[in-house]
Parts: C-alpha cells; structure tokens; sequence
C-alpha cells in the first residue's frame, strides 16, 4: 500500500491524488493552485516525481467546499 501522508519538519503533508480526493476537487485544480502559488508543495526527495501539499491548506478547501 502506497503511504498517502508524510511528516516533513513538523509539517503534514499529502500525495496529490489523495489530496484531490479528501478536498472534492480534481487532481488538475490542485496542480493549478499549486502553480498559482496558492498552495504549499514539496517534493517527497530531492528530484523525485512525487509532489505533496500541505494537508491544513487541503482541510481548509474542504471545508470551504462544504
């Protein structure tokens, strides 16, 4: 089973995919907001292909969305 949250300094963070799910939107809005500076992201490793948001930032459009 693939790990969908991971802790980084303290912080929480979540793999694209589940956090297009947890918030309702589709995976392309979360790339979107990613590349509008709306939301924080990191790279699981240095030059890795996974990318992970922060997991307050996706509760946050949750609950907006609902």
């Amino acid at each position: 089973m693939i790990k969908q949250r991971y802790e980084i300094d303290g912080r929480f963070w979540l793999r694209i995919p589940y956090a297009a799910k947890l918030a309702g939107v589709s995976v392309a809005s979360i790339r979107k907001m990613m590349g509008a500076g709306s939301l924080d992201w990191c790279q699981l490793r240095t030059g890795s292909k996974t990318f992970l948001v922060d997991e307050q930032a996706i509760i946050s459009i949750r609950l907006e969305r609902h």
